[in-house]
């Protein structure tokens, strides 16, 4: 990324190169600007950077920052252990790759001489890594064009730790299908592909594991050993245990993102593992770096000698969020005083959509020898720098948006809310003829063959079923996990209930039958298809979606584009992903000039929601409100008002909005967030709505009436059933 040096980097870079072993200070950045002069030193020395963070936090956001300014391809996060090297458990898969993958990448750049800008927590530092060559020595590199017999690579595959499987799915994993071999090496972000011809390798190619597609092709593909823990016995057995500054070239650059606090944990794991053998002390830690220059950043300059000093006058730039004129008024101030402003955008769509709101007050980015910019990135936090005249924002500075680093997902399939899972003893059952009991388990009777279902009943009664006949009972499915009452054997109470339910079926069938008679008879709002800004919303979505998510999106995007008012199921557990469908179902009802209701049962619930749909819609003429028992009673007149004439485009709201003195200027689409929650009364006034607009429900538990209507195509139903890996 071209950014103009900061000022006083020439001279950092000076007295490094003066005291190649010395530590030098620089005081006063804020954010940003700190790993930017860190960054532009290590450029101009042309040295590799090492920025040592206090904490895993502070190290993932010093990682965005070197992403943003020097590229993912240059840039590395080592992170560390959530385990210690002694414990039983072995660390995350994610994060040994994460590691892995860099030692590879780091031992390569040593030896070709290019440079590379890792970061890492102190903690993940003061941890020993495998050793340099036992790496390269149990490390597996193979090539197109090369002779490898199948059966040799297999067996040094076993050797490396790796497991056989029928599909690889997961890193660590490979597979066999006559001459082809797969393999997901645990350093790898993709799995490869292996054809054969005889015994040599005729093609290589990346593929994805989700749908076993071929992505592209590669002429060599490096396998590291499967086990970094295993790795680390191994090195320490063989008295081959070393720092991670091992891997560093001699020129390497050493940041210390605010020193103190660095220290200062040091100190706290060093006491923590001080009986691992697989962790050095601080004073070992910082002895090992003492071939490097090193860099001190801190906020306030400190008393400890350092050969040079620097000071380098930034400032935090105040939070624009729910203020947009004063955004607006400021990047005047800034463009006349002559500043440079670059504004960072976490990916294309959100970029698109802020270059459209600069034009749109008068700014030409990139003509006119405009001095703003607007780029695809992220910072921890933005800056403004008189002294270089150089301001940097991101969307955290103007909208108020969080967000956390993301690297891409893999996803796993989740069970299907279809299948009822596994009977276990001590769950509740309902035989079709005596009714609710508990499961004791299976049941072998001598002379008889097969086996026999033990369930018990009230009043101490026992029956057997046969296995043969598993088709007389169910698991027993209660709303929020009500604890069931026992039927008796031969008691009435199970013919009652029956025929209570019976009951209640027949009305709840006239009901069913009169609504969606009503629904197919009468036309709802057709509406249009997507707008450009419909997918430059969509694209602005900081995440990657789900294959689950993404057909979901489409079956209701397919629904509201229906003459037929639409009413749909979406299950999915929590944190699956189910409120990025309902806004964008929002998002295009708005788009076709209509309102959007959304119903939560709980005051809290409100709240999250209404946080997140004002920040998706940060940068849009989208107007959000809320109705909740946090807003005073003139508030809900005005939102009332609002909504009546039409000003107010998306309300959320509790059952308040129910009420009948609330009313729409043109309402199109109602989202209900776990509708079984809601009371008798409610739910009355929303089979209205059912009838009149499309109706969006989300729920993680749906009630088993709600699923059965779902699963026999009363209503439609999309289930999201898979959750990222991350």
């Amino acid at each position: 990324m071209n950014l103009p040096e900061i000022n006083c980097v020439k001279a950092i870079a000076a007295a490094v190169e003066a005291h190649p072993r010395g530590e030098v200070e620089l005081a006063g950045g804020w954010g940003a600007s700190k790993t930017l002069a860190a960054l532009q030193a290590a450029q101009r020395l042309k040295s590799a950077l090492l920025v040592l963070a206090p904490g895993r936090i502070e190290a993932e956001a010093i990682y965005d920052d070197l992403a943003t300014f020097a590229g993912e391809g240059c840039s590395l996060m080592f992170p560390a252990w959530e385990v210690l090297p002694d414990d039983t458990m072995s660390p995350a898969d994610d994060i040994v790759a994460e590691r892995m993958n860099a030692l590879e990448l780091l031992n390569d750049a040593r030896e070709a001489g290019a440079p590379l800008y890792v970061v890492a927590p102190v903690r993940s530092f003061m941890q020993y890594v495998i050793a340099r060559r036992q790496l390269r020595d149990n490390s597996l590199r193979v090539s197109v064009g090369e002779t490898a017999p199948m059966e040799d690579l297999i067996e040094k595959l076993i050797r490396l730790g790796y497991t056989r499987e029928p599909m690889v799915e997961q890193r660590g994993e490979f597979s066999v299908r006559g001459g082809i071999l797969d393999i997901f090496p645990i350093s790898a972000e993709l799995p490869f592909r292996i054809e054969y011809f005889d015994d040599e390798i005729e093609s290589m190619r990346l593929f994805e594991p989700e749908t076993q597609r071929s992505v592209t092709r590669i002429e060599s593909m490096r396998v590291p050993p499967r086990s970094e823990k295993a790795g680390l016995a191994r090195s320490r057995k063989d008295k081959m245990l070393e720092s991670l500054a091992a891997y560093l070239p001699d020129n390497t650059l050493v940041a210390l993102d605010e020193p103190l606090a660095v220290a200062e944990q040091a100190m706290r794991v060093a006491a923590q593992c001080a009986d691992s053998p697989y962790f050095m002390d601080w004073a070992q830690a910082r002895a090992t770096l003492g071939r490097f220059p090193k860099l001190a950043l801190a906020q306030t300059p400190r008393r400890d000698a350092a050969v040079a000093k620097f000071t380098m006058r930034t400032a935090s730039v105040e939070s624009f969020a729910g203020h947009p004129e004063a955004f607006w008024e400021q990047l005047r101030d800034w463009e006349l005083t002559g500043f440079d402003v670059r504004i960072f955008c976490v990916n294309p769509g959100e970029q698109r959509r802020f270059l459209e709101l600069l034009r749109e007050h008068g700014y030409r980015p990139g003509k006119d020898a405009s001095r703003i910019a607007v780029e695809v990135g992220r910072l921890r936090a933005g800056f403004a720098s008189h002294t270089d005249k150089l301001v940097l924002l991101s969307e955290r500075e103007i909208f108020g948006r969080h967000y956390v680093r993301r690297k891409r997902r893999r996803f796993e399939a989740g069970a299907a809310l279809t299948q009822y899972g596994d009977l276990r003893a001590g769950n509740f059952v309902v035989h079709e003829v005596h009714g609710i009991g508990r499961y004791q388990g299976l049941r072998q009777f001598p002379g008889r063959s097969g086996d026999y279902l033990a369930i018990a009943y009230a009043g101490g009664d026992t029956i057997y079923v046969p296995a043969t006949h598993l088709d007389q009972l169910q698991k027993y499915l209660g709303g929020d996990g009500a604890m069931p009452k026992m039927d008796r054997l031969g008691g009435a109470g199970w013919a009652r209930t029956r025929e209570r339910v019976k009951r209640a079926v027949r009305e709840m069938t006239d009901e069913l039958l009169a609504l969606y008679a009503a629904r197919e008879n009468r036309d709802g709002h057709a509406f249009a298809p997507d707008t450009p800004w419909q997918a430059e919303f969509e694209d602005a979505f900081e995440y990657e979606e789900t294959p689950d998510q993404r057909r979901a999106i489409n079956e209701v995007k397919r629904d509201m584009e229906s003459p037929r008012p639409m009413d749909r199921l979406l299950c999915g557990d929590v944190g699956f992903g189910k409120t990025e469908v309902a806004i964008r179902a929002a998002f295009k009802a708005v788009m076709d000039k209509k309102q959007v209701a959304l119903l939560a049962p709980t005051t809290v619930l409100v709240q999250q929601h209404y946080n997140t749909f004002r920040e998706r819609f940060a940068d849009y003429p989208i107007r959000v409100e809320a109705l909740n028992r946090f807003r005073t009673p003139k508030d809900i007149r005005d939102t009332i008002s609002r909504l009546k004439s039409g000003e107010t485009d998306i309300v959320i709201g509790t059952h308040r909005l129910l009420s009948r003195d609330v009313g729409f200027h043109d309402l199109g689409l109602v989202i209900i967030d776990e509708e079984q929650r809601f009371g008798v009364r409610h739910k009355e006034r929303l089979k209205q709505m059912r009838a009149l607009v499309d109706v969006l429900t989300m729920s993680a538990t749906p009630i088993p009436r709600t699923l059965h209507f779902s699963l026999i195509g009363i209503r439609d139903m999309s289930l999201i059933n898979t959750a990222p890996n991350d």
